[in-house]
């Protein structure tokens, strides 16, 4: 989902109602006090340091996910100074680009991606609303077909070309699914340290890169590959060398070791078959 809230703000640019370097607070005021340096760029690479106040909504391991997701609490760092994987500041950016389009970021979608490229089944659920209009979950709850995720993918494969009409603007499309936080960026000291986006993450795409620890985030697949992953394993992987879209759907849970471990095992047996096609 936060591919797809990351494909909204690179819309919401092209039109010139936003830029990457929007400042939040002149969205919405209210963060004013609190971050009033946190861009769109910031909310958009998971290096606003947000986070809202209260505790979880569902008493898990971390303090993510409050019953306030846009009420502003005690930022976990300055923006731009750590990365950290939290899905309070990607609600809180889905609600920003409501304000700013005064619209509801589904119809935004529908009408300039989904129905460009034959998406049908999108349904995309709410967390609260500002205006009277719906404010789509910025960082979960989209849900597609195994094909419409796939042709989203393909769209990315071609740098947002379809059927020769340019649907999302290519710079973006570079720009998104490049890397755009540093591996010398620090991960901030949150209960989700774990999640390491330093030197493998774009905007709101996860990207092929070197780790902190000099290692590759995918390391059997090449340089300019990507892939959005969500809830219980979801993922839309993109290889741009290989010509490949794959994308996996279901029901059950995150795999222990992230979804890129996963996904660099499947390649290590699409490899030696690719290699044989070529060949013959």
């Amino acid at each position: 989902t936060k591919s797809f809230t990351s494909t909204a703000l690179g819309l919401l640019a092209e039109d010139g109602v936003v830029e990457l370097g929007t400042k939040a607070a002149s969205i919405d005021p209210r963060l004013a006090p609190l971050y009033p340096d946190a861009t769109l760029r910031h909310f958009a690479t998971m290096t606003s340091g947000y986070s809202a106040a209260g505790i979880s909504r569902w008493d898990a391991e971390n303090s993510d996910w409050s019953w306030t997701p846009y009420q502003p609490a005690t930022p976990h760092f300055p923006p731009g100074t750590a990365y950290a994987y939290w899905d309070e500041a990607q609600m809180t950016l889905g609600r920003l680009l409501t304000i700013a389009g005064d619209r509801d970021l589904l119809d935004l979608m529908r009408s300039r991606v989904f129905e460009p490229i034959g998406v049908t089944t999108a349904e995309w659920g709410t967390e609260g609303e500002v205006g009277g209009v719906p404010i789509r979950n910025g960082c979960t709850s989209l849900k597609l077909s195994a094909l419409d995720l796939a042709r989203y993918g393909h769209l990315f494969l071609n740098e947002g070309r379809w059927d020769e009409k340019q649907v999302v603007p290519a710079d973006w499309v570079r720009a998104a699914t490049r890397i755009q936080v540093l591996s010398s960026t620090p991960v901030g000291d949150t209960d989700r340290r774990h999640v390491i986006g330093s030197g493998c993450y774009g905007y709101n795409w996860w990207v092929n890169g070197r780790r902190p620890d000099g290692t590759w985030l995918l390391p059997d697949l090449p340089p300019r590959a990507f892939f959005s992953a969500g809830l219980k394993h979801n993922v839309c992987l993109v290889v741009p060398e290989w010509g490949l879209v794959l994308v996996r759907l279901g029901e059950d849970h995150n795999p222990p070791d992230g979804h890129a471990a996963v996904l660099n095992d499947v390649a290590k047996l699409l490899k030696p078959r690719r290699a044989r096609s070529l060949i013959e």
